[in-house]
């Protein structure tokens, strides 16, 4: 099994150095920032998630150094609620032309992947549970009347634009987008004579609002429903806690062999502001992840658990719950999602 293989590889030679230690942090390189380490099985059907110590992945070594390792008096990190949540979700992506390359759960496209794919060949299909998972977090976070957060904004369907997008993130304290997203493996030559030509890494990501399907009609190119990785990087995100990109592949981007890890939207809102991005590896289901974002916001919020203990919750309630009704615990159904940045 190739997860029990690469757990041999890369955890078991450092596992006799954790055995006293209650978080391990790790900067990933190389393909290794495409791992969700918390899923490497171990013992059976059990996995990583399940043992201590609790991992979180950070973008570079000195955000030890940046953030510091303490949280508050009682090891604990809730939101003080400075900001608002800015929830969008189920944009209207507009009339698809292709039924047959609906996205599969709430990834870019259907077909196996395609090394010449470009963003003309995708289209986007409704996400009816990205709906209801934005107002299952509204309601979260206005629970507790008495918490001091401040306020949510929600915005739907054919108003979850680019633009409004843009517009409404000034001031937040966290980020939620329930929306498609997509990586695209960048240029290719039509044919032998022709040269591959170099792509910018972080226009191959980005996230798909309200008209992205008919995304060529902009003329300006700009605000036209695909909102690039390179568009995020030059937002101020500065003061916001926690970007959610709940769709699929928002962690990959180009990877890079100069140890500087993923480009793509995982990098771009760091180089914004934002303190901690949280996204997924792999293509997920609209229905699993609305389960685990209702239990991650349950742990944030509720139990006012950090970053990190928050992640490995949301996690472990759904492994845990599918263990015990018999379903598959198969890492793709509970592991896809991760946390990168501050994990307090």
């Amino acid at each position: 099994m190739a997860a029990t293989a690469l757990r041999e590889r890369v955890w078991d030679p450092l596992s006799p150095w954790l055995q006293d230690s209650r978080q391990v942090f790790l900067v990933p390189d190389g393909n290794l920032n495409l791992v969700s380490f918390a899923a490497l099985p171990f013992d059976g059907d059990h996995f990583l998630v399940e043992r201590d110590p609790l991992l979180h992945i950070l973008v570079t070594e000195r955000s030890l150094t940046e953030w510091g390792l303490g949280t508050d008096s009682e090891g604990q990190a809730p939101i003080p609620g400075k900001g608002g949540l800015l929830v969008m979700g189920d944009p209207e992506f507009g009339p698809v032309l292709d039924e047959d390359v609906l996205p599969d759960g709430r990834g870019g496209t259907s077909p196996p992947p395609n090394p010449c794919l470009s963003l003309s060949d995708m289209q986007f299909g409704p996400l009816p549970w990205a709906r209801r998972e934005a107002n299952d977090i509204k309601d979260i976070w206005l629970s507790d009347a008495g918490s001091g957060r401040g306020q949510v904004r929600i915005i739907l369907g054919a108003e979850a634009a680019e633009a409004a997008f843009k517009a409404e993130t000034g001031g937040q304290e966290v980020i939620h987008l329930a929306t498609h997203g997509f990586f695209l493996p960048g240029a290719c030559p039509q044919d032998e004579n022709d040269e591959i030509r170099e792509e910018n890494p972080l226009a191959l990501s980005g996230l798909v609002f309200a008209g992205g399907n008919q995304w060529w009609r902009s003329e300006s190119g700009c605000d036209d429903g695909i909102l690039t990785a390179q568009e995020v990087a030059a937002l101020d995100l500065t003061g916001v806690r926690w970007v959610v990109l709940s769709a699929c592949e928002t962690g990959l981007g180009a990877l890079t062999t100069q140890g500087e890890g993923v480009f793509g939207l995982r990098r771009s809102f760091a180089l914004a502001g934002a303190q901690t991005v949280i996204m997924s590896l792999w293509t997920v289901g609209d229905n699993s992840t609305n389960e685990w974002m209702v239990r991650l916001y349950r742990a944030r919020l509720q139990e006012s658990s950090d970053t990190a203990h928050a992640v490995r919750a949301a996690s472990l309630a759904v492994l845990t719950s599918r263990r015990e009704s018999g379903q598959s615990v198969h890492p793709y159904y509970w592991a896809g999602f991760l946390a990168a940045g501050d994990w307090r």
